[in-house]
């Protein structure tokens, strides 16, 4: 479930720690001036170290107050907080040297994750994903068309013309953790393949591929594989192969609350004369 962007223990946990070290930096470049006697004063530093601790305060008042409490006491929680702790000191210690460059850097990586993320719906609880629907079905195969409940998914209506007359569906299902959630729903999905019973493989594939995740987080031919590191992993699901009927629709639902391996279904649909 997608939490509001102020209750996400994350956003305050990465503001604080980052401000908190760089508050750090700053008071002891100030410490190391004055034991090195110069004369020149420090001007700007106390104001900027005051500012940053004054902000890091504020955010360990919004981890108290919004967020959830349970995940304060993960270790991967503790990590990435004196990770971000770390960072933020050097930044304030080396401003040019580490400073400037992590700047860059942030919003490169930030960049890719939100790259990687394009095509990929939210998920929002149990709900109709695809449907199909059969213009005609003989021995020949089936012709029809497939439309998406979420086009950010893929092609929001496509043709199909496969073999056979029993048709499922394979799904590509995401579950991002820790500060990817600030990316916003940690469920996500995507359409990946129409399959029948009659091919060897998957009747149709379906793009957008993102060679990002698919280069990071690759996945076997297995219905069953899964990939994953940190905070991210990726895996399949597929409903079996039903048997369509002339101008019934087919729908696929996906519910989040099975467990995985079962939270792709199908259903009937109605006549569309009726």
């Amino acid at each position: 479930m997608t939490v509001p962007l102020y209750a996400n223990p994350w956003l305050w946990l990465l503001l604080g720690s980052l401000a908190l070290g760089g508050g750090l930096a700053m008071f002891l470049r100030i410490l190391l001036r004055q034991l090195r006697k110069r004369r020149r004063r420090p001007e700007g530093l106390p104001t900027i170290g005051m500012v940053l601790v004054s902000i890091a305060v504020l955010a360990a008042t919004g981890l108290f107050v919004f967020p959830e409490k349970e995940v304060l006491g993960e270790s991967g929680f503790r990590m990435v907080g004196l990770i971000s702790l770390g960072l933020g000191f050097l930044a304030g210690l080396f401003p040019r040297a580490f400073g400037l460059p992590l700047l860059p850097l942030l919003v490169l990586v930030i960049g890719l994750a939100a790259t990687g993320l394009d095509g990929w719906a939210p998920v929002e609880g149990k709900h109709v994903i695809a449907t199909i629907i059969p213009y005609s079905v003989d021995a020949s195969g089936m012709h029809g068309e497939l439309s998406l409940a979420a086009p950010g998914a893929g092609p929001a209506v496509r043709a199909l013309e496969l073999p056979g007359t029993e048709v499922g569906l394979e799904v590509e299902r995401l579950a991002l953790g820790g500060p990817l959630t600030l990316f916003g729903s940690p469920s996500r999905y995507r359409v990946a393949a129409v399959s029948t019973a009659e091919a060897a493989g998957p009747g149709l594939i379906l793009p957008p591929r993102s060679s990002l995740l698919d280069t990071m987080l690759p996945l076997g031919p297995g219905g069953s594989d899964e990939s994953g590191f940190a905070f991210i992993r990726r895996w399949r699901e597929s409903a079996a192969p039903v048997r369509l009927e002339a101008l019934v629709q087919q729908r696929f639902t996906l519910d989040p609350a099975a467990a995985q391996g079962g939270q792709l279904g199908s259903e009937g649909g109605q006549d569309l004369f009726n």
